[in-house]
């Protein structure tokens, strides 16, 4: 039970970075957009648009770690993950070349056809002949 909860708990840390970066890029932007100075607090790495993310992250953070609801949701996520059979390493390894060959043999099936129907097609527009 302890490690679930580490893990509920690392998800919330990465949700918050996740969070934070977005914000902050979303904000650099939007600075950019209307001319607002974006001020260097603490060097060039923290500006006024980092710091308003990590709060505005922060609060949320806070908020679904504290909801009953979220924090329930999460560890039903683990629950429901851990019950995955995940293949081993040579399932994917045989099912990623099986992929890798058939999207080949695809392309090349769509290929052919592209190329037949751009030649029929000019071939029609070239003489002016209807298509029969």
């Amino acid at each position: 039970m302890r490690s679930k909860t580490t893990l509920v708990g690392l998800i919330f840390i990465a949700g918050f970075g996740l969070a934070a970066w977005v914000i902050n890029r979303s904000l650099t932007g939007i600075f950019a957009q209307f001319n607002v100075s974006n001020q260097q607090l603490l060097g060039a790495n923290f500006t006024l648009s980092t710091l308003i993310a990590v709060v505005v992250a922060g609060g949320l953070l806070g908020y679904a770690y504290t909801n009953k609801k979220s924090k329930a949701f999460v560890t039903q996520v683990i629950d429901e993950i851990s019950k995955v059979a995940w293949p081993e390493w040579s399932e994917t390894r045989v099912n990623t070349v099986v992929v890798i060959v058939f999207s080949f043999i695809a392309a090349g099936i769509l290929g052919v056809f592209d190329t037949t129907f751009n030649w029929l097609t000019n071939l029609s527009w070239l003489t002016g002949a209807p298509m029969s």
